[in-house]
């Protein structure tokens, strides 16, 4: 019964590796295929076919990987050293999957593992990401100093104690991180003036949500802003409902229902670059109703229920922006 459910598990990881026999391996899919294999050896513990497939995609891997390796050497690329150690990285773990596997192990005796070589590739790898950094960051835009922060990072953790190399990661995600004010929102209807609190609250709770693992926006509120002291602010969020309108209401089956009409806007302002970088519009139109034919509304919450009802679509364009300034 173990073995049944063993080689179902191990076919369904191989089959669409193997047709009529023979193994197609991409570039890439030696570390996957090499451990479907493992996975097949473990089912029948006596294939020779298996035991040989086994042989023969380590010495393709072992190929492929120094040939990798080769080429990378050879090239130009500014972070040839980290390419190669992770191509290392990649040999001893095969390697590791030979030598905790009793099985394997007798397949094959001598698995290529890196050591000394390891060390002065991982070296060389924190030094070039510390210059590719330091380079990105003296570009002086958004993107470098994120390409910046990554590079910092990968090397901090080959090597926490190179040079600054913390303190530059603080430096690079510092002038990387979009500080955001998003301001109150404002209508006008019938002579006046509506501020709708709850579409503001909710509209900036889903903001700081959802942008809360991008970890380079920072989203607040104008008093959450002016007590942090933040410095600079990137962009000022400022939405605003015009042709605000109540229609037609009518009564059916006990339930009241109201049309209402708006047009909402959305604009980022750019303290920098002292303009607005993103003007644009989106129609809206909601059904507010009462289940009560008595039961009325005043003119706050009718806007109330209409604005939260465009949280989605306003959401949907600045996200929209944000993704194209990043």
């Amino acid at each position: 019964m173990r073995k049944s459910i063993l080689f179902i598990l191990c076919f369904s990881m191989i089959f669409m590796s193997y047709s009529n026999g023979k193994t197609f391996v991409k570039k890439y899919d030696y570390a996957q295929i090499f451990n479907q294999l493992i996975c097949r050896l473990s089912v029948y513990p006596d294939n020779q076919k298996i035991k040989k497939k086994i042989q023969e995609t380590y010495s393709q891997a072992i190929e492929y990987y120094q040939s990798e390796i080769d080429r990378i050497l050879m090239s130009k690329d500014s972070l040839k050293w980290t390419k190669t150690l992770d191509v290392m990285q990649q040999i001893n773990g095969l390697s590791e999957e030979i030598i905790y596997n009793s099985a394997v192990s007798e397949l094959i005796c001598a698995p290529r593992v890196y050591t000394t070589e390891i060390d002065d590739a991982k070296q060389k790898a924190v030094a070039e990401l510390y210059d590719v950094g330091i380079r990105s960051l003296q570009t002086g835009t958004r993107k470098s100093a994120k390409e910046a922060y990554s590079c910092f990072v990968k090397a901090y953790q080959l090597s926490p104690t190179f040079k600054d190399v913390s303190t530059k990661i603080q430096e690079a995600k510092d002038k990387a991180v979009l500080n955001v004010i998003v301001e109150k929102v404002a209508a006008y209807a019938e002579n006046k003036n509506l501020i709708s609190t709850r579409f503001y609250e909710t509209f900036l709770n889903k903001l700081q949500s959802d942008f809360l693992n991008d970890g380079f926006i920072n989203i607040y509120s104008f008093a959450e802003a002016k007590q942090r002291k933040i410095d600079p602010v990137d962009w000022y969020v400022r939405i605003s409902f015009i042709d605000f309108e109540i229609g037609e209401s009518s009564v059916f089956d006990n339930t009241t229902s109201v049309n209402i009409y708006g047009l909402s806007e959305i604009k980022i302002f750019s303290p920098i670059e002292n303009k607005d970088i993103l003007s644009a519009r989106t129609p809206g139109q909601y059904v507010w109703k009462s289940y009560q034919s008595n039961s009325g509304s005043d003119l706050q919450s009718l806007f109330d229920s209409y604005s939260l009802s465009m949280i989605d679509q306003v959401f949907d364009l600045l996200e929209g922006f944000v993704e194209k300034s990043n």
